[in-house]
């Protein structure tokens, strides 16, 4: 068990209501620590297939001077390096930025026309049986 799900039991049994965590944060932090390294990210990108997940956890792209490298930590899809001009969803991307869900991840100046664009999907084993 992670320090950080130990944490938030503990949290459970302050005398202070308001120290505590709300349910759904239990939720969330229970349910990932359950599927512990059980993700899954696939990433298309110039017509090749990256899966990123409990075996092969990490994966870096790049188009030009542009670059991002993404991390699986077992519980997250994490971006763990960065260079040049990256964007989530249009967003920017940080290091330390945790990618959800479906997206698109570009690469490239927003202004220029020389964008490349990586689609992402992350599983979700807790709706399969």
């Amino acid at each position: 068990m992670s320090a950080g799900i130990t944490a938030l039991l503990n949290r459970c049994l302050s005398c202070d209501p308001p120290a505590r965590p709300s349910s759904e944060e239990l939720k969330l932090a229970i349910g990932k620590q359950l599927l512990f390294g059980k993700h899954r990210m696939l990433l298309t990108y110039a017509g090749t297939d990256h899966v990123v997940d409990g075996t092969k956890k990490q994966v870096k792209l790049s188009s030009g001077s542009d670059t991002v490298t993404i991390s699986y930590n077992g519980l997250d899809f994490v971006v763990t390096n960065v260079s040049g001009h990256v964007r989530h969803n249009n967003k920017q991307v940080v290091v330390g930025y945790i990618l959800r869900g479906s997206s698109v991840i570009v690469l490239g100046d927003p202004s220029s026309r020389g964008r490349t664009s990586i689609t992402a999907d992350i599983s979700h084993p807790e709706v399969m049986n």
